[in-house]
């Protein structure tokens, strides 16, 4: 059985990858939560904990975007083929595309 073993810096690629993208993705049963306390609470309450909650999801937002500008920003040289650095360029925005998708679906959510 073959091993299939990866470059260093292609495995610590991976790892940012998916560790940005599950933070990103994270944020949805976050938002689902979120918005279901809101609705529990009176009209006077309402103003506090909407204040709470959109600083809670605006902290969320930036360090998902921050991980995930990090990771776009990550410079490999592995890969010498066209087709091998196409790849690496799309899989290196994944989490940005993954935060993309969430903060649309957060958008038309609340509205």
């Amino acid at each position: 059985m073959k091993i299939f073993w990866l470059d260093d810096q292609l495995e610590q690629l991976h790892w940012q990858v998916l560790k940005n993208s599950l933070l990103t993705l994270l944020l949805l049963p976050l938002i689902n939560l979120g918005h279901d306390f809101i609705q529990q609470f009176h009209m006077a309450d309402q103003i506090v904990v909407y204040f709470y909650a959109l600083s809670f999801t605006t902290v969320a937002f930036i360090l998902a975007f921050y991980g995930a500008l990090k990771t776009l920003h990550t410079g490999l040289t592995l890969v010498t083929s066209r087709l091998g650095q196409y790849m690496l360029y799309g899989y290196r925005h994944l989490p940005m595309l993954c935060l993309i998708g969430t903060s649309i679906y957060f958008s038309l959510y609340l509205f």
